[in-house]
């Protein structure tokens, strides 16, 4: 986004609602000064006092048309002329903009309304159906009490009871920013209705069918009568509305569900520490193993008779963890760890493995692998793992090219020695992640490379001797990748799109998804469904592959279902159909049970070749 633009439209948000059309229309019409008459108010309430109900409404309108105009006008123009697609928070900062300019105006030194219809406008450009509720809101606390100011608070509480249960995460996704801008904006106008509200407290505020310019102009204000017994009610809706609200959120299920396939939340371990990255079931899926490279920890979880998890134990490493991996069929029963030096030491020690049994026990010396270590997986059928290191590719011409070696591993799980590797002489391969397939007859290889968009196919079958399959060229920078039956599933790192790689010798077909800054791995789910982790949206996104023209998304929820996640690395077990998704900002684990409804092959055809 254009910085110049973007200050240049904001100021001229809070210009357009300085325009004071309250203190113009009087002044035009009546030639009276409206600062000097009944509460001394620019806005329709006061206007009304002097011109009737013709007056009012002809504010009101105007208020809220200069509220909504740059709202939704000048993003549209921004796009259409600047040509660049305005952020998320660009319209809610215009509406703060032009709220501001009426309730502190230019143009009568600073001292405007309590921008009850300029906020009605632009909020309406945000969120139009919850305005309309917020209008019958009000409406009804106006018939009840007769107390504009009253009333104007209830319908912005029902706004935001509504705001806060039709949105996923309304602290932390897309709407983060206006949900804090309506909180801003309803604090804003509690402060500016306190002589109100006092007022009321002591029954001494007219209500609007009593009003005249008269009892408003003396200093002796009209008593009107205690708090009446209406008012109690009134004042417990919009807390009542609240706690309804929070409880709808607190017990809302989270899932997707059609008929072919089932994903629903069912439990979320609590934080051990921040940032949980990579993730790996164990044990026939009795234990959970959760990467924390920040405190250089991990968290091993395991579960109850109940079925309910809990904290087992933590392996406290040497180094940071890169990766971890374990084998699905448990025929190696080791967890092995792809540590490095950490991020002082990275440039100065190459990389290793450490396995640890079942016991959490280290299994012999830490086995080095090379510079600047990547990803890790385990080829139970070779009884090896597949390391990569990015080595050179990382910038130090120094550095070994970087490879992907074959490892050899014993009776215990523990690595032996190197049995190959395979080298990435492409200078611009920044190699990032790998994915395997393996089946009866072959074992498949995959790895991603950033710089170079490139993603690279070998038959590693004989771990002696592996062998290129070949190399596709994609249009954006690959990130997380996996295999869906035959097929090789990439997802863009910074784009919101998709390769289906179904042979080496052809163009890849691409799934354009929903705009997003960053995508995390992919997961796939029997042959035709994906999961991608959306990490700036606290979501995962479905993809149907029989059905690429729409996508479905899964809210991955924080606490109480009303904090947001970043959700990033996940982990699936597709023996037991356990989905386990870490939240990398805050190091909670998020579980979700899934089922395949139809029957759906879970190896699909041959892997690519």
């Amino acid at each position: 986004m254009n910085t110049l633009a973007l200050i240049i439209s904001l100021i001229f948000a809070y210009l357009i609602g300085s325009i004071p059309f309250g203190y113009l229309l009087v002044k035009s019409l009546k030639g009276q000064d409206l600062r000097q008459i009944g509460s001394g108010n620019i806005g329709a309430t006061n206007v009304r006092r002097v011109m009737g109900w013709t007056g009012f409404f002809t504010v009101l309108v105007l208020d809220a048309l200069k509220g909504y105009g740059p709202v939704v006008g000048f993003p549209l123009l921004a796009q259409s002329v600047a040509g660049w697609p305005p952020s998320p928070w660009f319209p809610p900062a215009l509406a703060v903009m032009t709220i501001l300019g009426h309730n502190f105006p230019l143009y009568l030194k600073f001292r405007g309304g309590k921008g009850v219809a300029t906020s009605l406008g632009a909020v309406f450009g945000l969120a139009p159906l919850g305005i309309g509720l917020a209008v019958i809101g009000f409406l009804a606390s106006l018939g009840l009490t007769g107390w504009v100011s009253l009333s104007s608070l209830v319908g912005g509480a029902i706004f935001l009871v509504y705001w806060f249960i039709s949105v996923d995460n309304p602290f932390f996704s897309t709407d983060s920013f206006s949900t804090i801008v309506f909180l801003l904006l309803y604090v804003m106008m509690i402060l500016r209705h306190r002589a109100n509200l006092k007022r009321i407290l002591q029954g001494t505020e007219p209500k609007i069918w009593n009003r005249d310019s008269k009892s408003f102009g003396s200093n002796q204000p009209t008593r009107t009568g205690r708090v009446a017994s209406g008012v109690i009610p009134i004042l417990a809706i919009p807390a009542l509305a609240l706690v309804i609200g929070t409880g709808y959120h607190w017990s809302r299920p989270t899932g997707f569900e059609n008929d072919t396939l089932s994903i629903q939340a069912t439990e979320r371990i609590p934080a051990r520490w921040q940032r949980a990255t990579h993730l790996a079931w164990w044990q026939n899926s009795s234990r959970l193993a959760v990467s924390h490279p920040r405190f250089n920890r991990i968290a091993i979880h395991e579960w109850n008779e109940q079925n309910r998890s809990f904290f087992s134990r933590e392996i406290e490493l040497e180094g940071r963890p890169e990766a971890i991996a374990t084998d699905p069929t448990d025929a190696i029963p080791s967890l092995l760890i792809l540590q490095s030096a950490g991020f002082e030491g990275v440039h100065l020690k190459p990389g290793w493995i450490q396995a640890f049994d079942t016991n959490l026990n280290p299994l012999g010396d830490r086995f080095e692998v090379g510079d600047y270590p990547k990803d890790l997986v385990i080829l139970p059928r070779l009884c090896a793992a597949a390391v990569l290191t990015a080595g050179r590719a990382e910038g130090d011409p120094n550095r070994d090219p970087p490879r992907i070696s074959l490892i050899e591993l014993d009776e215990r799980g523990c690595p032996a020695r190197v049995r190959s590797y395979v080298e990435l002489n492409n200078p611009l391969d920044q190699p990032q992640s790998l994915a395997v397939r393996q089946d009866e007859t072959a074992t498949y290889l995959a790895v991603a490379c950033f710089r170079s968009r490139r993603v690279i196919g070998f038959d590693i079958h004989d771990a002696t001797s592996p062998r290129e399959l070949g190399a596709i060229t994609l249009p954006f920078e690959p990130g997380g990748l996996s295999f869906s039956g035959h097929r090789l599933v990439v997802a863009a790192h910074y784009e919101g799109r998709l390769a289906l790689v179904d042979a080496w010798s052809c163009p890849p077909q691409i799934v354009e998804l929903p705009p997003s800054p960053l995508q995390g791995q992919v997961v796939c789910l029997g042959s035709n469904h994906c999961l991608i982790a959306q990490p700036h949206d606290s979501s995962l996104i479905l993809v149907d592959f029989r059905k690429m023209a729409t996508h479905e998304t899964v809210a991955v929820r924080g606490f109480a279902n009303l904090t947001g996640t970043r959700p990033h690395f996940m982990a699936f077990d597709p023996n037991t159909g356990r989905l386990a998704v870490a939240n990398y900002s805050g190091g909670s684990v998020h579980l979700f049970s899934t089922k395949i409804k139809l029957m759906e092959s879970l190896t699909g055809r041959s892997p690519i070749r």
